[in-house]
Parts: structure tokens; sequence; C-alpha cells
């Protein structure tokens, strides 16, 4: 019974996410899973291109998203991201698909692990296991690359745009593998 408390009282609550709703891309998936009852989404994220400017302190908190997006993006998006250069460093990221999921028991953890891992979310594990079992599901495609050091460009246009296809490549497969894994869990109803 506490699962299921558990499970209507983190579904009703209001997302608290910068963006502040689910990601169009992955929200079939997220409905798919809170369907089924042994399962419920804590977070999620379909992929996205970053833009970020790091202050010398590097916390997180005080970085600042310059771009940000769920979608593909054009080189010039980026540029226009980057046309106020600051003294602070500068990253363009690609970050992939991201789910948290509370299993009803460790067995259901299990069985949902085994159907992502083989559906292309291979950097997927157990979070914690006891009063919550939680999953983290994780696809690999990633790309962490510093574009701007101390207020000066490291890198010229071709670069940028070698870094704008490769992103949008990878937000491709990403958005194929949620589909895959919806496709999978629906199949398993």
């Amino acid at each position: 019974m506490a699962f299921e408390l558990d499970k209507k009282n983190c579904l009703s609550k209001t997302d608290k996410s910068k963006k502040g709703d689910i990601d169009l891309h992955i929200r079939k998936l997220c409905d798919t899973i809170n369907a089924l009852p042994n399962f419920y989404t804590t977070s999620s994220c379909s992929g996205r291109t970053v833009l970020i400017s790091v202050p010398a302190s590097g916390r997180k908190q005080d970085s600042e998203w310059m771009l940000c997006s769920h979608d593909p993006v054009s080189i010039k998006q980026v540029n226009s991201a980057l046309s106020t250069l600051k003294q602070e460093d500068i990253w363009f990221r690609f970050e992939p698909p991201i789910l948290h999921v509370c299993a009803k028991t460790i067995d259901n953890a299990g069985a949902l692990l085994n159907i992502v891992y083989s559906l292309g979310f291979k950097r997927s594990g157990i979070m914690s296991v006891g009063k919550k079992n939680v999953i983290e599901m994780m696809a690999t495609e990633r790309i962490d690359c510093p574009v701007v050091k101390g207020g000066k460009k490291l890198i010229d246009d071709d670069y940028l745009e070698l870094l704008v296809n490769e992103a949008n490549k990878k937000l491709a497969a990403g958005h194929a593998k949620i589909g895959k894994v919806t496709k999978a869990l629906m199949q398993s109803r």
C-alpha cells in the first residue's frame, strides 16, 4: 500500500524542473511507465543540447544556461547564443535521455532494467534499494566540449558545426531508443 501512495503523491506533484514540464519526446514513455502498476517516473529528460557558462567557482548552481534544446539545433542558434562571450568558460554539451523510475519490488526493477538495457539504455542501473527501489535509465550518447575559455573562443565554425551535427544525430538516436522502450513496455502490458 505504501508504494501506491508514494506513486499517487509523486505523480500529483508540480513539475519542479527548470523546463517546468515533461519533454514532448519522452512524454509517451513516461505515461506508459506510469500506467504500469509496479512503476512510476520521478524525473525525465529526452536528451538535450546545451551551451552552459561555468563560473570560476565551478558550482553548478552558479552556471548559466545560454542554450538548452530538446529538439535539433542549428549552427545559427548556437552562434547566436555565443554572440556575447563571457569571461567564464562555456561548454557545448549533449546529454542523453535519462529517466528515474521507482519500482515496487527489486524483481520489478530487474525486469525493467533487462528491457531497457537490451534496447540501448546501456548506462542504466539500480540507484537505491529498500524503502524505494529507484532505477536510473540512461543512454550512452554524450558530448562534453569546452568551446570558450576565459572569454576566448577555442574552436572555429567548422568544428562547431561538426559538434552541432553530431549532437543532432545523437538526439535522433536517443529519441529512437525512447520509442523502442515505449513500444516494448506497451506490448508487455
